[in-house]
């Protein structure tokens, strides 16, 4: 006679109250585990980043490159844990 291979169909069609208490089961613990998601909207973490913007209202563009972003520019990039400088 030949076996038969396992139908887990057939299984759980014969055998109806374990499957509904594996079923009760699998809802309460999906449920307790949904009301412990974590309900962070913003990541544990922050990217930082700095803008810097000088005016000097009746100097020329070149002036305030030479006396204001070079100087400041240098002062940072002279700072250790800074990233990249983009001018």
């Amino acid at each position: 006679m030949m076996s038969q291979k396992f139908n887990p169909s057939r299984w759980a069609v014969e055998h109806p109250q374990l499957i509904g208490f594996l079923m009760i089961i699998s809802l309460i613990a999906g449920g307790w585990q949904f009301t412990n998601l974590g309900r962070a909207e913003d990541p544990n973490f922050t990217l930082k980043s700095m803008t810097i913007s000088a005016q000097w209202s009746g100097a020329s563009p070149d002036a305030l490159q030479a006396q204001v972003i070079d100087p400041l520019e240098q002062e940072l990039r002279g700072i250790e844990f800074l990233g990249p400088v983009r001018a």
